[in-house]
């Protein structure tokens, strides 16, 4: 695999996933401008990379290209960072879902930023888990 990948398979395409991942058994981290959720992966199961859902809500971003301007901002610095991330970690989570809650077009150095601060309370809260 490669260091700094986004690989189709790490893409969170399935419904039965996505509607556990916020119905049901999902946990949640705050970092502003994120908002994670994420299903958490069992200490015997396989470490492998999680896949990811990015979200920027239709509510505050009303056109399209405002919506994947930040979306693939986030792609890119989360693509840049999970490599180091999951390799600090034991358990990676099965899936999670990393939705934009801010209300405005941020660059891409602040976003980077808080991916990492978003990055490292997750790492926290999974290594913290029962």
């Amino acid at each position: 695999m490669k260091k700094h990948s986004f690989l189709k398979a790490e893409r969170l395409k399935s419904k039965i996933s996505i509607d556990s991942l916020f119905k049901r058994k999902g946990k949640e981290v705050f970092v502003y401008p994120f908002k994670i959720s994420y299903l958490p992966n069992r200490e015997g199961e396989e470490k492998q990379m999680p896949q990811i859902l990015i979200s920027v809500p239709k509510r505050g971003f009303k056109l399209a290209v405002d919506r994947n301007k930040i979306k693939r901002r986030i792609k890119e610095a989360y693509r840049l960072q999970k490599s180091d991330w999951a390799s600090q970690l034991s358990i990676l989570p099965n899936c999670m879902s990393i939705i934009y809650v801010g209300k405005k077009i941020e660059d891409y150095s602040f976003i980077e930023r808080k991916m990492s601060k978003a990055l490292l309370k997750l790492s926290e809260s999974l290594t913290t888990q029962p």
